[in-house]
């Protein structure tokens, strides 16, 4: 079969076995994967030094409000935990409005991008 295909195409013919080509492929998976992992848990260090960074600016800009409630008899655990508390409701409302405006928003760029154009118009 082979010198049927180098008599009939010439010289520069050779057999590749699916197997390599799926071994390719899932070099090229895995490569991919590995990737993006690394991007996510680079995300997710940046995210978290962003979020210690806002709470240190917090906490330093309100010196004196940590004073008053001190003063009044709150504990260091409740002044903690009001603003952890303070902190999770800021971080929920990122991801609500995350959620709510950028998931559309990309959908729609998506498909205007593959589809070409709203609703699926063709380009032709």
């Amino acid at each position: 079969m082979l010198e049927y295909l180098r008599r009939e195409l010439g010289e520069n013919v050779s057999l590749v076995a699916m197997k390599d080509i799926q071994g390719a492929l899932d070099r090229a998976v895995r490569t991919a994967v590995l990737i993006l992992g690394g991007v996510a848990s680079m995300t997710l260090v940046v995210a978290s030094i962003c979020i210690m960074n806002a709470t240190y600016t917090a906490v330093t800009e309100r010196v004196k409000i940590i004073g008053v409630m001190r003063a009044m008899g709150a504990t260091r655990t409740g002044i903690a935990a009001a603003f952890l508390t303070e902190g999770a409701i800021v971080a929920l409302a990122a991801g609500v409005l995350r959620v709510l405006l950028g998931y559309p928003s990309g959908s729609l760029l998506i498909a205007f991008i593959v589809g070409g154009g709203p609703r699926g118009a063709s380009r032709e």
